[in-house]
């Protein structure tokens, strides 16, 4: 190789050395500028972060609170799904099996009605939606619809039967009513007080009654039971706490008792005059039951809407059992409640005592005094009829 060969190689080398030199310098410059600028950007980056700190930590708050919510949504469509299978299959969990027990007690409530439209099948919803379907003892080939033909007072029956089967079903010891009969028409009370008190499978229970109607707790103390402890709610006098108190019995042969012990024979015969009434209603419903055909009577009445007398009514009672007794249609306990009820009838119709008994005591001074005797053989009578149920 000559040396001007050798000279315009190395000038070659050093020319592509100079190009090398100079794209070396802009790739500095470049870096140096790209440095320059990620300094920059991290400087506004600390500015802004600096400058919304407070929004950046609510930003945060606030993706945490959404996280929340999610699992609050999520969870709460598990449970929705939970409940919704829950209630499906609440009917069947709560009225199954209660079919015969149910329909027993809806015909205890309503022994005084046709026996056509007592129930022969009932078939309660296992599942939501479902109706209510009963055969009626006058039409046994047909099921209806409960709900689209029963009166009001019946669906409300019908409802109580349902909660009294599930107490009995669980076998439960105590049963609360809470405002027993409020809902309850007049007509159906009494069916309803009766099953309460003399249905084989309710008599086992404690029976915890509240109720607005004093009538209704009357007749529970007259019929039933006049031992049972009374406690009397009345209204706040503006400390909104409500006045509690222990009662007094409510059954008339228990104030007349307590009357007769303390000599008070006016209060005595009052409340007798009112147990009276009600043990001659008594035996007569008894006698309806018993005996139809001798419940049947024929009374003198004192005008075109007076009721009849107490007398008059007791007196043919008497005549009835008696001759009853004698034809050998009824048997014990009628003889002995016949000797009671004729002890009582033994007070003259125009004695002082008979005439209380009758048509109550008015106030009046200076009046002669009851005899003592008399007064104590009415209330022991009408302790003997009251035992005898």
């Amino acid at each position: 190789m000559t040396e001007q060969a050798r000279r315009d190689e190395l000038a070659a080398e050093a020319e592509k050395l100079q190009g090398a030199r100079t794209e070396l310098a802009g790739i500095q410059g470049r870096q140096n500028q790209f440095d320059a600028d990620v300094t920059a950007a991290r400087d506004r980056l600390a500015a802004f972060e600096q400058e919304n700190a407070g929004l950046l930590e609510e930003v945060a708050t606030e993706a945490a609170e959404h996280q929340v919510q999610v699992q609050i949504r999520d969870a709460y469509a598990g449970f929705l799904e939970e409940l919704k299978g829950y209630r499906d299959g609440l009917p069947e969990q709560l009225l199954a099996d209660l079919n015969d027990i149910t329909l027993d007690l809806y015909n205890w409530f309503n022994a005084g009605d046709h026996p056509s439209d007592l129930f022969q099948e009932l078939r309660l919803p296992l599942r939501g939606g479902d109706p209510i379907q009963v055969k009626f003892r006058g039409a046994p080939d047909h099921w209806r619809d409960a709900l689209a033909i029963l009166s009001e007072g019946h669906v409300r029956c019908l409802g109580l039967a349902i909660l009294l089967a599930k107490n009995i079903k669980l076998g439960l010891p105590t049963l609360l009513l809470d405002d027993a009969v409020n809902a309850i028409d007049h007509d159906h009370r009494e069916g309803i007080r009766t099953t309460l008190f003399t249905h084989p499978e309710l008599v086992k229970k404690q029976l915890i009654i509240t109720c607005h109607s004093p009538e209704f707790i009357k007749d529970i103390h007259n019929v039933y039971a006049p031992k049972a402890p009374l406690y009397v709610l009345r209204h706040h006098n503006g400390d909104h706490h409500p006045q509690v108190s222990g009662g007094n019995t409510r059954n008339y042969i228990e104030q007349a008792q307590g009357c007769f012990a303390e000599n008070d024979l006016r209060g005595a015969l009052s409340h007798s005059r009112q147990a009276l009434e009600g043990q001659i209603n008594r035996m007569w419903k008894k006698l309806g039951s018993e005996a139809p055909d001798l419940a049947r009577f024929t009374l003198p009445l004192r005008g075109p809407e007076a009721p009849p007398d107490a007398r008059n009514v007791a007196d043919v009672l008497l005549s009835t059992i008696t001759k009853a007794l004698a034809a050998g249609t009824l048997k014990e306990p009628w003889n002995g409640r016949r000797d009671q009820l004729d002890a009582i009838l033994k007070a003259k119709v125009n004695s002082r005592a008979w005439l209380s008994l009758n048509k109550g005591t008015h106030e009046e001074e200076d009046r002669e005094d009851f005899e003592a005797p008399t007064v104590r053989r009415i209330v022991e009578a009408l302790i003997a009829i009251d035992q005898s149920f």
